[in-house]
């Protein structure tokens, strides 16, 4: 398995940080994504990036937003993340640092 994604998908920050930092915490550790349902909180755009920097705090190596039907139209929801957390280009982490000899 090269990493999983758990469907962390509550509006609740405190409730995904808790699912978040479990995945991130099981074995193998360091190859859990945050999954951010962000079809649940398309009103307030302070949410889903609550939850993005979250899972940063939390040192994942990255995010996935669900689902792209919802928001694949929606230029307030893009011009929200490229003003905010993804406001900067960086690289993919190497899927070295996280599969480990089988």
């Amino acid at each position: 398995m090269d990493f999983v994604v758990p469907m962390a998908y509550t509006t609740s920050t405190r409730e995904f940080v808790g699912q978040i930092k479990k995945a991130v915490e099981t074995p193998p550790g360091g190859r859990a994504l945050a999954g951010v349902g962000v079809y649940r909180m398309m009103d307030n755009p302070a949410y889903y990036i609550e939850k993005i920097e979250s899972a940063r705090e939390l040192e994942t190596p990255g995010v996935v937003l669900f689902s792209y039907d919802s928001i694949k139209d929606r230029t307030d929801y893009w011009e929200a993340l490229a003003s905010g957390p993804f406001n900067q280009w960086v690289a993919v982490p190497r899927m070295t640092r996280w599969v480990t000899a089988r």
